[in-house]
């Protein structure tokens, strides 16, 4: 019995690049249903009064403004429409003190809004006032301070329901303040207040939210095809829609580490979370619509983020294929038509466009490079090669740290001994001279002082030298 097999939009033009067809098929479309009809003055989501899936939609469509060449009314409908729906998110919030704000009282919802708000402001300055633009900045930074504060009680106030995911939001928009707009937030407010609570002494609350997120993942053993191998250690949050979050977190704050200890935990945990995915991926999803969206969302930033960890290419194309069908693909651009899942759809689908390599290519020759990948690549020999890199890295960075302090011992080493031998040839120099006696008895003490201070130059003066020459 022939089975036929069902086909994709990508599929119907195999000589065009997956690029351009996505740029055509999919991701055009999605952003021309989430900004809505033309006629209206805001976003689609804002009529459902999500403040977070306007978050979202605000970020997709910036990035897709530069993409638009060919859709002129599409890229000047987004500046209006994008700025129309900040203005109402800024209503939406919450005054949780005098200083600070929040949306919803939720974290998740408070971290991505505040990004969306900042990235329209620094993005279309020209569609706000001066006075516009500084409220919009005060309110982010009343809301960054709420977001630190929720993350020290989170384990006295919060708790349940919020989990890996809100504190993963917390700290990629702290990381994208402290980039993007570092003028919203003082360093006095992402200093750790209990030193206690640092994970390393000059840490700030970055490091600390980081150092949560990496005690808080779940190791899993992942059953290796070969019963004469150990099960492979994988790295898991919650479920699969929050390990992607934290994942794709994780690989944003490897810039920011400043220590090479927890930079190769947290690379480690990535791996093991990047591992994860690879191991636990059935019939190209990973759970749910928006929790596969997620996944691969996250594989594809920390995988970009991490090139040493590479792509499975057949683990992306899967999801794609089953992202792309046209059974929840629909006509007019959305996903299942709601916009709870579409905003994790494209934001998926963007990640497809600008990070996965393969996707320059023809859709068939990705199609190959997919397939011929599959059976070779998706070993437990990976994960291995991958702990080993990461381990090979590490020592690197230590080995280097110890030759840096063996190099400034040695130039200090060669000064002191330098200093020394003055001294000494200057004592027995000045004994020959008869400048003072062997008891230390002297016979012109102003004779005796001009001596040792020169001596002293001089030792001081060789040291210097010494040091300088060894350093070379």
């Amino acid at each position: 019995m022939s089975v036929t097999a069902p086909t994709i939009g990508f599929f119907e033009t195999p000589g065009r690049s997956l690029r351009e067809i996505l740029l055509d098929g999919y991701l055009v479309p999605a952003g021309r249903w989430l900004a809505g009809p033309p006629a209206s003055a805001y976003l689609l989501p804002q009529a459902a009064g999500s403040n977070w899936e306007c978050a979202l939609a605000i970020e997709y469509l910036l990035d897709l403004r530069g993409e638009l060449a060919n859709e002129r009314d599409l890229a000047h409908l987004i500046p209006r429409k994008t700025s129309q729906t900040a203005r109402w998110m800024i209503e939406q919030r919450l005054h949780e003190s005098n200083a600070t704000v929040s949306w919803e009282s939720v974290t998740w919802d408070t971290a991505v809004c505040i990004r969306a708000l900042l990235r329209t402001i620094l993005e279309l300055p020209e569609q706000f006032s001066a006075a516009e633009r500084a409220q919009f900045a005060a309110v982010s930074a009343a809301g960054v301070r709420w977001l630190i504060q929720r993350f020290r009680n989170w384990d006295t106030e919060v708790m349940y329901p919020y989990g890996p995911a809100d504190i993963a939001q917390i700290l990629e928009t702290l990381i994208y303040v402290r980039k993007a707009a570092p003028g919203v937030i003082a360093e006095i407010d992402l200093a750790v207040t209990d030193d206690a609570k640092a994970p390393w002494h000059g840490a700030n609350v970055i490091d600390e939210i980081a150092a949560y997120l990496l005690a808080a993942e779940d190791d899993l053993a992942a059953a290796s095809a070969d019963a004469t191998r150990e099960p492979e250690a994988v790295a898991f949050w919650a479920d699969c829609f929050q390990s992607g979050e934290v994942i794709d977190c994780l690989a944003s704050y490897l810039s920011d580490c400043t220590r090479n200890e927890t930079r190769a935990q947290c690379q480690a945990h990535i791996v093991a979370g990047i591992r994860y995915f690879e191991r636990q991926q059935v019939d190209g999803k990973w759970g749910s619509h928006a929790d596969t969206c997620r996944a691969l969302y996250g594989y594809l930033r920390a995988t970009h983020a991490m090139p040493a960890a590479h792509q499975e290419h057949h683990v992306v194309m899967k999801a794609l294929r089953w992202m792309c069908d046209e059974k929840q693909t629909f006509r007019d651009g959305s996903f299942m038509h709601t916009p709870f899942v579409t905003v994790f759809y494209v934001a998926a689908l963007w990640e497809v466009y600008v990070h996965w390599p393969p996707a320059t290519m023809p859709v068939g020759a990705a199609y190959d490079v997919a397939l011929w990948s599959a059976p070779v690549r998706a070993t437990e020999e990976r994960g291995l090669r991958l702990g080993l890199q990461i381990e090979t890295e590490r020592l690197g960075h230590d080995v280097e740290a110890i030759e840096r302090r063996l190099y400034t011992l040695r130039e200090r080493v060669a000064g002191a001994v330098a200093i020394v031998v003055v001294i000494v040839l200057g004592s027995l120099t000045g004994a020959a001279l008869d400048v003072f006696e062997t008891s230390a008895s002297t016979k012109d003490s102003s004779t005796l002082v001009e001596y040792v201070a020169i001596v002293l130059v001089v030792a001081l003066a060789a040291g210097g030298f010494v040091a300088r020459v060894a350093r070379r």
